[in-house]
C-alpha cells in the first residue's frame, strides 16, 4: 500500500519526500515501476529521440543551489540518461510517474535536458535488505528493520543502539522496492502489538541524507526512536522542521522535514511521532558544509519543477561569487525582490539576468522597502549589475516591461 504523504499547506508545490509525485489525497504506489527494457531496445530508442526540437526542462525555485530529484514527463521508451545543456551528463531511472533525474541547480535557475543514446556512470550503489549505500551515505541494517550503523562521507553517525526503532522486537519483513540508478528505496513491514508500522528508507545517488516516509496503522501513538551518545536536557515533544542533538565535535544526529513533524528530544537521543503519513530526513550535524538544517527542510518542502519544454526562469543570477541569496519574494507592485548576503568580506559584483529587462528596471531598497538606488543594466542590456561592499546585505527589487505579442 502506498505511503500518503499530504500537500504542505501554504504552498504551491508538494512535499519533496520520498523524490515522488504525490496526490492531493492519495498517496501514489511507485512499488510497481515499469520494468527496464533490454538494453539494446533503450539504446535504439534512445537514438530516435535524440533530434533537434524541444527539450524537457527543470526549474529550481529556491533562492539556494541545491542537487534536486526531478520527475520529468516521460515521452515513449525511457532513455539510458540526459544530457544538459552545459554539456554535463544525469543517469535517468524510469518510475511510474515519469523519468527519474537528479540535478545540481543554482539558485533560481532552470536547466534545458536531452535525451543520451548510452548509458552514463552514476552513483557506487550498494543495495540490499541490509544495506542502502549511495558513496556518501551508509545505511546498515538489522533483521528488525532498523539502523544499526549509519555514516556520512566515512563518518559514523554517534548513535548509542539501534535508530528509527519503534521500541518492539517483532520480526520485520524488509525488502528491495528500488535500486538505483538515481534513487534507492528499502521498504519494511512490521506487525506490532497495536498495529502495522510501514517504513520507506529512501536515498538518491548525490544525497548526503536519508529519507524516511513511514506509516502507522493502528490504536496508540507509535515514537521511533534514534538514540545517540550526546547528551540533552530535553525538549517537550512539539512539531518543528528540524532537530539537532550534537556536541562541540560535530558529532550527533539530526533530522529535516519539508512538513512539520511531531519531535522532542531527551537524554537518550532524538524521537519521532509516526502518523498517517510521516516524512523526514536524518542528516549529519551541519558543521558549514552543505545546506543548514533550516535550508534542507526547505529543500525537502519545495521540489524542483520539471516540464516539456525549457523551463526558462524569468530572472536568474549569473555567477554569485560571494553573494549568497537567502530568500526570494514578490512584493505588490514589483516582479520579485532578492535578499543577498556578501559572505567572502570582499567587494563583489554580480548580475541579474532577465528575458525582459530592456525597459524594466531594479532598485536597491531598505528594509522598509524604500527605493535607494537604481541599478545600472549590465553590459550586455539583458540584466542588471548589482555591487555589494564587504559584509553587506542587498536586497533588490524589480519591474520587467509587459510581454509583447509579436
Amino acid at each position: 500500500m502506498p505511503l500518503a504523504i499530504p500537500r504542505r499547506k501554504g504552498r504551491d508545490w508538494p512535499p519533496a519526500l520520498p523524490g515522488r509525485l504525490i496526490h492531493e489525497h492519495a498517496g501514489v504506489d511507485v512499488s510497481a515501476s515499469p520494468a527496464a527494457l533490454p538494453l539494446d531496445e533503450r539504446l535504439a530508442a534512445a537514438a530516435a529521440l535524440v533530434r533537434p526540437g524541444p527539450a524537457l526542462g527543470a526549474w529550481n525555485p529556491l533562492p539556494l543551489a541545491r542537487t534536486c530529484p526531478v520527475v520529468l514527463p516521460a515521452s515513449g521508451p525511457p532513455p539510458p540518461a540526459m544530457r544538459s545543456r552545459d554539456g554535463a551528463q544525469h543517469p535517468l531511472q524510469a518510475i511510474a510517474e515519469g523519468w527519474l533525474v537528479q540535478l545540481a541547480l543554482p539558485p533560481l535557475a532552470g536547466a534545458a535536458l536531452e535525451p543520451l543514446a548510452a548509458p552514463v556512470a552514476g552513483a557506487h550503489w550498494e543495495v540490499s535488505p541490509s544495506v542502502l549505500d549511495n558513496g556518501r551515505v551508509r545505511a546498515e541494517l538489522d533483521p528488525l528493520g532498523r539502523i544499526a550503523r549509519l555514516c556520512w562521507d566515512g563518518v559514523f553517525a554517534d548513535l548509542a543502539g539501534p535508530a528509527v526503532d519503534p521500541g518492539d522486537s517483532t520480526a520485520a519483513v524488509v525488502a528491495v522496492a528500488e535500486a538505483g540508478p538515481v534513487r534507492a528505496r528499502v521498504t519494511v513491514q512490521r506487525d506490532l502489538p497495536g498495529g502495522r508500522l510501514e517504513l520507506a528508507y529512501v536515498l538518491h545517488a548525490l544525497d548526503d541524507h536519508l529519507l524516511i516516509a513511514a506509516r502507522w496503522l493502528g490504536a496508540g501513538d507509535c515514537w521511533l526512536d534514534h538514540p545517540t551518545r550526546v547528551l540533552s536536557t530535553g525538549v517537550d515533544a512539539c512539531e518543528r522542521r528540524w532537530a539537532s542533538l550534537a556536541d562541540a565535535a560535530g558529532r550527533g544526529l539530526a533530522i529535516a522535514a519539508g512538513s512539520p513533524v511531531e519531535a522532542t528530544t531527551s537524554e537518550h537521543g532524538l524521537r519521532v511521532r509516526v502518523g498517517a503519513a510521516t516524512a523526514y530526513a536524518l542528516a549529519a550535524p551541519r558543521r558549514g558544509r552543505g545546506l543548514t538544517l533550516g535550508q534542507l527542510a526547505e529543500h525537502l518542502a519545495v521540489p524542483a519543477q520539471a516540464g516539456a519544454g525549457p523551463i526558462r526562469p524569468a530572472v536568474r543570477l549569473a555567477e554569485p561569487v560571494s553573494l549568497t541569496p537567502l530568500w526570494a519574494a514578490r512584493p505588490e507592485g514589483w516582479d520579485g525582490e532578492l535578499l543577498l548576503a556578501e559572505q567572502a568580506g570582499a567587494r563583489t559584483r554580480t548580475w541579474l539576468l532577465a528575458d525582459r529587462s530592456r525597459g524594466g528596471e531594479c532598485w536597491k531598497v531598505d528594509a522598509t522597502g524604500a527605493p535607494i538606488a537604481r541599478c545600472p543594466a549590465s553590459p550586455e542590456g539583458d540584466g542588471w549589475q548589482l555591487d555589494a561592499e564587504a559584509g553587506e546585505l542587498l536586497r533588490v527589487r524589480w519591474r520587467l516591461p509587459a510581454a509583447t505579442t509579436p
